[in-house]
């Protein structure tokens, strides 16, 4: 392995005034979700343990996920697909790793503090303003052939001892899916969907569904944001955890409107250089999309709320999305 300075921290941050980590080259190889990873050295830092995880994926796997969604290097705006497509597009993609970790040192645990990540992808040619990921393939020693997910893991720790036994234990983050969805004004109240993880029946029953309208907090004398939304107040039988599932809006928001101005130059409608706004400006501003209210002996209430829209429309088109672990936590000793 060509030896490189490795650095506590992120894949791209600045090793100036420290000193890199110490190698231990441990050359650990493994199977986790029915996909190779490796691990080609632990590093020990003065501000404490860094490990490079690099996952192997097949380059095919790449291509027909691309061919089904019709997506390039030309064609990647995720702005083009609905809110479920977009869902179902994330967990579908192989390249996809979303993953915490925690390192036993000695028997004792040191949860993961940061990660940072690198990918490179052999179906496409590489990103020429970005060579993180081709330095690495070559530092390790990877096939470039095969694409390659490249995660740097790094964990608060102060040396003492010499290191008698290291284990790396990986849990996969619960990933969002697409489930059933329903359409309401308001009116119709109870609605029975089925769970997908575990095929248990619920029924929906809606306490208060309420237009409501954001502050304006966003001011800007060019553009003016959308501040409708619908709010829904609901109680599940039998109840679901709040951090199993969200309600989300079928619909994206819309997206903010260019005040009035004057006209533009010939020069700026001739090369296209007007401004544009996406609908993912507004992303996040209400909240998750559900929460969960205790009252007593009864039944908790949730909340969800739709997309923003400058007229709300007359219905709202709901989606239940649920979170689900595609692999068991793995363990696996690195050192000892």
């Amino acid at each position: 392995m060509d030896e490189q300075a490795v650095y506590y921290g992120s894949l791209w941050g600045s090793g100036k005034d420290r000193q890199p980590g110490r190698p231990l080259n441990v050359q650990r190889r493994f199977i986790w979700a029915g996909q190779p990873l490796y691990v080609p050295a632990v590093y020990l830092c003065a501000e404490g343990i860094v490990i490079d995880l690099c996952r192997r994926v097949d380059p095919e796997a790449i291509r027909r996920f691309a061919d089904k969604w019709n997506l390039s290097p030309e064609n990647d705006d995720i702005d083009l697909f609905s809110p479920a497509q977009q869902l179902q597009i994330e967990a579908e993609n192989p390249l996809t790793l979303d993953l915490n970790a925690a390192l036993l040192v000695d028997g004792r645990e040191y949860p993961m503090k940061e990660s940072s990540s690198a990918v490179w992808n052999s179906c496409f040619e590489p990103d020429a303003d970005d060579d993180t990921a081709a330095r690495l393939v070559r530092q390790y020693g990877l096939d470039p052939a095969f694409s390659w997910n490249l995660c740097r893991m790094c964990f608060p720790y102060t040396a003492g001892q010499e290191l008698r036994s290291l284990s790396l234990t990986l849990r996969e983050e619960p990933r969002p899916l697409p489930g059933p969805c329903f359409s309401t004004d308001g009116t119709q109240t109870d609605f029975v969907f089925t769970f997908p993880p575990d095929g248990t029946q619920h029924t929906l029953h809606i306490e208060e569904y309420r237009r409501e309208t954001l502050d304006d907090t966003f001011t800007d004398e060019n553009w003016e944001y959308p501040r409708q939304f619908t709010e829904m107040i609901y109680t599940l039988t039998p109840d679901l955890d709040s951090s199993r599932f969200q309600l989300r809006d079928c619909a994206n928001g819309d997206p903010a409107r260019r005040r009035l101005q004057p006209p533009p130059s010939p020069l700026a409608e001739k090369y296209g250089l007007l401004p544009t706004a996406s609908h993912a400006a507004f992303v996040g501003v209400i909240g998750a999309g559900v929460s969960a209210v205790c009252t007593g002996e009864s039944a908790p209430l949730h909340s969800a709320c739709s997309a923003v829209h400058f007229t709300p429309p007359e219905r709202v088109d709901w989606m239940l999305v649920y979170y689900q672990k595609g692999a068991d936590d793995l363990t696996v000793d690195l050192w000892n």
